[in-house]
């Protein structure tokens, strides 16, 4: 058969047998150099894949290279589940050309619910192609095959895991019987081999497995920290075997569909906030209004009050003014009466002061006139004393002679004609003229003096 190298799987739960089956089928002894580590209990001792190369001598002497690949227990307790899918895939670096066989091993007994994770989670991982190139081994069997044939019969359970893997199955005892054992697992994987025609199984399916584990691991770590918990121990559940895809993706979508409401709630959040701020600033300027406004209404009151002030101010102004004008008014009229008055006087005053006027010129006329009379009379007495005097000389038959002016002079040659005539009928009247004379002089002075005191008065009081 033209083949270099066979590949074969060995996978199973935490101590169901693989590594010691795996020994047994390497034709290496537990514990010398090269074997696979054999755990016990639940902590699997191999922590990432191993590989050991041995023969297979088929029919006919052919000899048939082999490499069978010990890989991580599922359900260690120690390893979180993503930690122990990782130790799984390493196996891909030892079959860099994919398998050939896939040896499901499991330990005889009541399914546990891990351990039928742990077959879903084979079957996960390497897709529907793998149905043929898979094999149960189920291992501390002590009694004869058909016993457990009729077990299986009667368990839905172990009926499941034997339908879902075609590739056949074999009952051995690791411990009792390890030749046995070796010729039953050499069998099965040559049957396994024969069967696909030396065909390998690809990658494609674990490596899609692997991707599509990444890609919802990504998924996962893309939601907020406290939505992560559901779909992530689910994700680990997966590749536990214990949960489907289809929970997985059904649980992130549902965790996404949350992170969608809270962003919904949290852009609308934001947007209330945003309305709320623009909100705050309007009522924030309407408010800067408001006050703006309280100081300008403030301030018109101020205005107000001041011309209210200012207006009883003006009118108590305009009140005193109006008394003030009252009084003014009738300060005017009682003014206009005396104005009247006045007028009435000053007119009287001037008609007196034009009468006074007169009664001066009159006075000046009278006085000039009264010193004119003195005048002309005491020229008369002058002259009747020339007169009286050339008379006398005449009588005495002597001559006379006098110093008078020439008025006087005049008035007497009047008089001495009047003497002559007189003394030519011997009458006495020089004496009698001169004394008639001197009181018409004196009468003439006193009319004079009041004349005078009467202009002088007038005079006064047309000063005033």
């Amino acid at each position: 058969m033209a083949c270099t190298r066979f590949t074969i799987l060995m996978c199973g739960s935490t101590g169901a047998g693989k590594s010691t089956a795996g020994n047994i089928a390497g034709n290496i002894a537990s514990g010398q150099p090269g074997a696979f580590k054999v755990g016990h209990g639940t902590d699997s001792e191999t922590k990432r894949s191993e590989a050991i190369d041995f023969n297979i001598v088929g029919p006919g002497g052919i000899v048939y290279p082999c490499r069978l690949i010990d890989t991580i227990g599922f359900g260690d307790s120690e390893l979180k589940p993503e930690k122990q899918f990782e130790g799984f895939s390493t196996f891909i670096d030892l079959a860099p050309g994919g398998l050939n066989v896939i040896c499901y091993v499991q330990k005889w007994g009541r399914l546990k619910s891990d351990e039928q994770e742990a077959m879903h989670l084979v079957a996960e991982a390497f897709g529907a192609g793998q149905r043929t190139h898979t094999a149960v081994v189920i291992t501390h069997c002590t009694k004869e095959d058909g016993f457990y044939e009729e077990e299986i019969k009667k368990s839905s359970a172990w009926s499941r895991v034997i339908d879902y893997f075609q590739g056949g199955r074999i009952y051995i005892d690791s411990q009792e019987q390890p030749e046995v054992a070796r010729t039953k697992l050499h069998q099965l994987m040559l049957h396994i081999i024969q069967k696909n025609n030396s065909e390998k199984l690809s990658h494609a399916g674990f490596e899609e497995a692997v991707q599509y584990r990444l890609q919802k691991q990504q998924l996962i770590n893309a939601l907020p920290f406290d939505l992560r918990t559901g779909p992530q121990t689910i994700l680990d559940e997966l590749q536990q075997g214990k949960k489907s895809r289809s929970e997985l993706e059904a649980s992130i979508i549902q965790q996404q569909l949350v992170e969608a409401r809270r962003q919904e709630q949290a852009r609308n959040l934001k947007k209330a906030c945003e309305d709320l701020q623009d909100q705050i600033g309007q009522t924030a300027n309407a408010n800067q209004r408001a006050e703006e406004a309280n100081e300008k209404k403030d301030e018109a009151e101020k205005r107000a009050n001041a011309e209210a002030t200012r207006s009883v101010e003006l009118r108590t102004t305009n009140q005193g003014l109006e008394d003030e004008l009252s009084r003014a008014k009738k300060q005017s009229e009682s003014t206009s009466a005396e104005n009247r008055r006045l007028a009435a006087e000053v007119a009287k005053g001037n008609a007196d002061k034009e009468s006074l006027e007169q009664t001066v010129r009159a006075l000046e006329a009278q006085v000039k006139k009264s010193e004119q009379t003195a005048k002309d009379a005491e020229a008369s007495v002058n002259g009747w004393a020339i007169a009286s005097a050339v008379a006398t000389g005449i009588a005495a038959g002597g001559v006379a002679f006098c110093t008078a002016g020439a008025s006087e002079v005049a008035r007497g040659a009047l008089a001495l004609k009047t003497v002559v005539a007189a003394v030519g009928a011997g009458a006495p009247v020089v004496l009698g003229v001169r004394k008639g004379g001197e009181e018409k002089i004196q009468k003439a002075k006193n009319e004079v003096e009041k004349s005078q005191k009467l202009l002088d008065d007038a005079k006064k009081k047309l000063g005033q």
